[in-house]
């Protein structure tokens, strides 16, 4: 994925061979299983990508605005809302 997507190994946190996912549902999912002694998965930070492809987008021409969600107890949005 790294390679794919061409991130810089300095967003990189950690190198994950294998890892169990689980969902909220509790379901689990194996990462890892299929691949290569010399395949890893990139995990990043979400903070630190989140920036990365923002500053990227943007020099490619995209308008970045900034938007945040705050968690409501109820409105219009449903469970979630706009500032």
């Amino acid at each position: 994925m790294v390679e794919e997507f061409d991130l810089p190994m300095e967003i990189v946190d950690r190198k994950v061979t294998k890892m169990k996912m689980i969902s909220p549902s509790n379901r689990e999912v194996d990462v890892g299983k299929t691949l290569s002694d010399r395949e890893w998965i990139g995990m990043c930070r979400r903070e630190v990508m989140d920036d990365y492809l923002r500053k990227r987008a943007e020099k490619s021409g995209a308008k970045v605005c900034c938007v945040c969600c705050v968690r409501c107890a109820e409105g219009r949005h449903g469970a979630w809302g706009y500032c």
